[in-house]
């Protein structure tokens, strides 16, 4: 009884082996769900993992948008740069301190900065700071976005 085990085992384990390695050179059927899209903005991918930041030109502004838990937040620009390609925006987002009193509802803290014509594509990089925190290194901007050249 146990050789018959030892023996469908085997063939079944063959059965997948040879299953797998025939399915990677087949084209997609009608079922196969389309591949991933790729990153459709060329440039660096974002690395920033804090509230969720969001940009869009409105008008010749930059209109940024960063949605956090609580109250207490702030959010303010620290500095506009520009290099031959791009121009990139630094926000400082300052959580409030710990234990602090805060109002328990989602906000959204924005700030608008006005760029001229030939700002080109804009990296929005935010750094993250905690309200009464003492920091012997400032923590580094990351990049939150990329917003193409309107």
């Amino acid at each position: 009884m146990s050789l018959i085990r030892i023996a469908t085992f085997s063939c079944l384990s063959l059965t997948l082996f040879v299953g797998c390695a025939n399915d990677a050179n087949h084209e997609p059927g009608p079922g196969t769900p389309p591949p991933a899209a790729t990153n459709p903005t060329p440039g660096p991918k974002p690395t920033y993992t804090g509230p969720k930041v969001a940009a869009a030109w409105k008008g010749s502004e930059l209109a940024v948008d960063c949605t956090v838990p609580t109250g207490g937040f702030q959010l303010k620009l620290i500095e506009t740069k520009r290099d031959a390609q791009h121009t990139v925006v630094q926000l400082c987002l300052t959580a409030p301190r710990e234990g602090a009193v805060v109002t328990q509802a989602i906000e959204t803290k924005s700030v608008r900065v006005a760029l001229p014509e030939e700002a080109g594509a804009v990296h929005v990089c935010v750094q993250r700071i905690t309200d009464g925190a003492h920091y012997m290194v400032a923590p580094p901007f990351e990049l939150a976005c990329v917003v193409a050249h309107k």
